[in-house]
Parts: structure tokens; sequence; C-alpha cells
């Protein structure tokens, strides 16, 4: 893009430019995010919970195998299940900014399958990317996220059978009917590239 402004007279729209010239070099963590009327929290905080909010599922279009068997590639929507392991705010601009969930996936092809009762079962010790390479693309943006339970399956310990969650009534509150502040948010500052707060909790009306 910088390029062909420079050497030609191609005019492109804000947004473009702004993305063009790379996010600023402030960042944030937080150990969870409410969005899409769900309430996440990283894995690490979770293993500390009676409660699971971890459970990640999303729908991408996307090339991928029907089976380990399968030979041809085809396109269409796949469902990925994972578990929450970071969110991460990456700012533009005071006006662009996006949230970003890192999570665990699980490869479909090997850690996915069906119990007798047609309940999706999956297995955490199947990952897509095991590890942190550059190549990897474990990030999704959190307007893509939905909640799903893992519940261990009694018979196979490693397997779990995945429940999906509704969306809780208590986020009716967030209407722009009503006046009440969410609590649950915090002030959150910012930090360094790489040196990121403890935020608990970052609402999704924080981010435009």
């Amino acid at each position: 893009i910088q390029n062909l402004r420079r050497s030609s007279n191609v005019s492109f729209p804000e947004n473009i430019n702004i993305l063009a010239n790379g996010p600023d070099r402030f960042s944030q963590r937080f150990k969870g995010y409410i969005i899409n009327g769900f309430q996440f929290r990283t894995n690490n905080i979770d293993k500390n919970k009676t409660t699971q909010n971890s459970g990640v599922v999303t729908k991408v279009d996307t090339v991928s195998y029907a089976s380990v068997r399968e030979k041809n590639p085809r396109l269409g929507e796949v469902t990925y299940y994972g578990v929450l392991t970071d969110v991460i705010e990456i700012r533009y601009t005071n006006d662009m900014k996006f949230v970003l969930l890192k999570c665990d996936w699980v490869n479909n092809q090997v850690g996915k399958k069906q119990d007798h009762l047609k309940f999706p079962m999956m297995n955490f010790n199947h990952l897509l990317y095991k590890d942190n390479q550059i190549g990897n693309e474990p990030f999704i943006f959190a307007s893509q996220a939905e909640q799903v339970c893992y519940v261990q399956d009694p018979i196979g310990p490693n397997w779990h059978v995945i429940l999906k969650m509704t969306v809780r009534d208590f986020f009716d509150m967030y209407s722009k009917d009503s006046s009440a502040i969410p609590k649950i948010v915090p002030q959150v500052e910012l930090h360094l590239h790489q040196q990121f707060n403890d935020t608990i909790y970052m609402n999704d009306k924080d981010v435009n």
C-alpha cells in the first residue's frame, strides 16, 4: 500500500491506510473477555474456578479434508473447538482496535469423534499448533467466538463431550435502554509492547 501511494496517484480508504501503517506499539492483555453475550476466561484462570468459561468454538470458511483418508481438499465451513489461552487487544488508532483470542485448537482430523449418542467429542492431546511457530494461526477475532463446555468422558479419559452454551440472560443489562454501568469492567492502562497488564475482564462495548 505504501509503495503504491508513493509511486502512483492511487488513493485508498482511510481505514486501509491505517491498517497499512501497522498497529500501535502499545498492547493490552486480559485474563477474560465479554462478547456475544458470553463471559470468557483464560484456561489458567479457569483451573482455579468451579465453573468453566474457557471453551471456545468458531466457524470459518476454509479448505480442508473431510477425513485423514481424503485426498482432495474441499472448500466449506469448518467448526473448530479450542480452549482460550490469551486475550490481546491491538490498537491502530483510538477508534480502531481489535481484540484477538488465542486458543489451543483441536485437530479435527485426529482429535474429534462422536459418541454413541452422536454428541461430538474432542481430545486435547491432538492440537493443531503444538509450538509457537510464525506460520501458526491460533488467533481469532473475539467477535468470531462462541462458548462451549467440555465434560470429561468417564469411559475415555482423554476425551471430552462438547456442550454448546447459550447466552446468559444477565447480559441484557448492556442494552441501549439500560443506564447501568457494568461493574465487571475495570479501568485499564496502556503498557509497553509485550508488557501487558493483569486486567481481569474487558467488555466488547469498550472496543469499537
